[in-house]
């Protein structure tokens, strides 16, 4: 697994991914020590530099406690922290983006259909105050306020669902997207984006469950060309 993705991802990436894999597999426990650097840069194939990087990260999230002359320990994490220091994006890279959108695939229309079932004025007009932001900004890449209220016009619907559970784990997703969607919107352009919005946008108005569940499918499936895109065009750029 990790020979596969050398290529794809940075060296420090690869060392918290490997980190990440023995931590969920329980093979590190809490207050366990874990590989030393070199051990670590053996396991890994990457230099000491990158060992360093991902440790350090870690650290800073309070999953791991690096004591000098001792070694590298694995922090106690409860569900909730574990899930709070996911969000930090750390474990979530570029290569988890089209998993995530297939998840959001299958949420989002589901979300979007209890939104209407739970229609309330005031996420309405929310979601009017995005669509209007995203109108404004839709041509201007110097910025990412477009992104900012292409995703406050997802998570309106999300949280006006009412389901806590659905809106933990977008939280936890939410920082990877808006990452990548930055540089997918200074690539590629904003696309068909404020057109889609506004669709789905007027079928919640309507009060249509169905239309507004087929639009929000349509539009994730359409971001996901976009990954695609963005994906081949920054190819060509390095090969170039």
């Amino acid at each position: 697994m990790i020979e596969e993705r050398k290529n794809r991802i940075s060296a420090s990436s690869l060392v918290v991914d490997y980190i990440r894999e023995k931590l969920l597999n329980g093979d590190w426990e809490e207050g366990e020590k874990i590989a030393t650097e070199t051990e670590l840069m053996k396991i890994v194939g990457v230099g000491r530099q990158a060992v360093r990087e991902a440790i350090g990260n870690l650290v800073s999230l309070d999953i791991l406690d690096k004591r000098q002359g001792s070694g590298t320990f694995v922090k106690g994490i409860t569900i909730n922290s574990a899930l709070n220091q996911l969000v930090s994006g750390v474990f979530l890279n570029e290569y988890d983006t089209l998993a995530i959108l297939g998840f959001r695939k299958i949420i989002e229309p589901a979300c979007v259909r209890l939104f209407i079932e739970n229609y309330n004025k005031e996420n309405i007009e929310l979601l009017n105050k995005h669509l209007i932001q995203m109108k404004k900004y839709e041509f201007d890449k110097t910025n990412g306020k477009f992104c900012i209220a292409d995703g406050d016009f997802h998570t309106t619907i999300i949280n006006g669902a009412g389901n806590p559970v659905i809106k933990k784990v977008m939280e936890i997703m939410s920082p990877s997207l808006y990452s990548y969607q930055v540089k997918f919107f200074k690539t590629i352009g904003p696309q068909s984006g404020v057109t889609e919005h506004e669709n789905i946008y007027n079928a919640i108005l309507h009060r249509d469950g169905d239309l507004a569940s087929l639009l929000m499918l349509r539009h994730i499936e359409r971001s996901e060309a976009d990954v695609l895109t963005y994906r081949k065009i920054t190819t060509e750029d390095v090969r170039l």
